[in-house]
């Protein structure tokens, strides 16, 4: 198996999840309620941004704002 490099945030959350799973502390219960939504969330963004969204740099997209339409080609 090959060794997978992980980041040192990723290895302290999940430290802190595996501690988090074994107490029944109500503070730690919500802390884990938060990362769950926020893991949710980053899925959600990752959805959304995989969308066929224009560029506005890109000389192909179509303009975002009518007033650009002329300065298309500039």
């Amino acid at each position: 198996m090959a060794n997978r490099r992980v980041s040192s945030r990723t290895r302290k959350v999940a430290t802190k999840m595996a501690e988090a799973l074994t107490s029944t502390d109500n503070r730690t219960q919500a802390a884990i309620a938060r990362l769950e939504a926020l893991e949710n969330d980053n899925g959600a963004l990752e959805v959304f941004c995989s969308c066929n969204i224009p560029n506005p740099l890109s000389k192909t997209s179509p303009p975002l704002y009518p007033h650009q339409a002329h300065n298309q080609d500039h």
